[in-house]
């Protein structure tokens, strides 16, 4: 059985993966068992993008300090659990229609793009930061996208 982790609330004021799974955080078919996690639940609390660090920035800390980095640690250890993550975003900034959602990828490998194909979404960003590679959370999962919608 595949098992899917999806992160809401990694910026604690986009609550819109929340409030999505807010009835059904966890879930099982014949196929799939799933989960649903709160990505920064200090932040969530207080509507906030988040407390000391943005967490999606927080990924790489040598030493975690803030917050989000210690966070980040601990939400490494759980994404082995998983065959699949997604996770979901919403967008603080109001796009062109044409950018209604996207999914973000740091790998374009076969079974990651495959991921994508269930996901409705005009546009797949592929993003690959040579100077920070390990800083999202998506370079620590080899099958994790983001998934960004608007308002």
């Amino acid at each position: 059985m595949k098992t899917i982790l999806f992160v809401v609330c990694a910026h604690g004021n986009e609550l819109a993966g929340h409030k999505l799974f807010q009835d059904y955080p966890y879930g099982q078919t014949d196929k799939v068992d799933w989960e649903v996690l709160i990505g920064n639940p200090e932040a969530m609390m207080q509507n906030s993008k988040y407390l000391e660090t943005d967490l999606i920035s927080s990924f790489d800390a040598k030493v975690p300090s803030s917050y989000e980095e210690r966070r980040a640690e601990i939400l490494k250890k759980r994404f082995g659990k998983y065959d699949e993550i997604y996770d979901i975003h919403t967008t603080e900034h109001v796009c062109p229609s044409s950018w209604d959602d996207a999914i973000y990828v740091t790998r374009t490998t076969p079974d990651l793009l495959g991921m994508c194909r269930y996901i409705s979404s005009p546009h797949i960003i592929w993003g690959n930061s040579k100077k920070h590679p390990m800083q999202y959370p998506t370079a620590h999962h080899p099958h994790m996208i983001t998934l960004e919608y608007q308002k």
